[in-house]
């Protein structure tokens, strides 16, 4: 098993980041009054 040295390996961490950046994307395109 290989040695995680950042929080930012691991795969839980990249996907949350993946997650995230979607739903941003996705409320931009919100009216400004919402």
């Amino acid at each position: 098993m290989p040695t995680i040295k950042s929080f930012e390996e691991l795969t839980v961490w990249k996907d949350a980041r993946k997650f995230a950046n979607k739903i941003y994307n996705l409320t931009k395109k919100f009216p400004k009054e919402e």
